[in-house]
């Protein structure tokens, strides 16, 4: 007989075992809620202050000592590392994860 927990929303949740037997992956189970995101690259930090300072691109490349380019490949970088598409989605991602 299968232990079932009632969760904080009143629903069953299948025991462990039940999840396994049935061919769950790990990543199936949205492990993710109980891990930390990664910690801020150091070499995005300038990058996000940038962001968060509202300047433009060309004015916080040149702040930087970065081209134009590299300024913009780092954008993409944290982009991606926050897994979001726009640069307001980043400044609410990185500001939840207290980078800023």
């Amino acid at each position: 007989m299968a232990l079932q927990i009632q969760g904080a929303h009143g629903r069953l949740t299948p025991n462990m075992e039940e999840i396994f037997a049935q061919g769950a992956s790990s990543s199936a189970l949205h492990m993710d809620s109980f891990s930390q995101p990664p910690p801020l690259p150091l070499h995005l930090q300038p990058i996000v202050q940038a962001l968060a300072s509202g300047a433009t691109d060309e004015a916080a490349s040149a702040r930087l000592g970065l081209s134009p380019r590299t300024f913009s490949r780092r954008v993409a970088e944290l982009l991606r590392l926050l897994e979001v598409e726009s640069r307001f989605q980043a400044g609410l991602a990185a500001s939840r994860r207290g980078w800023i």
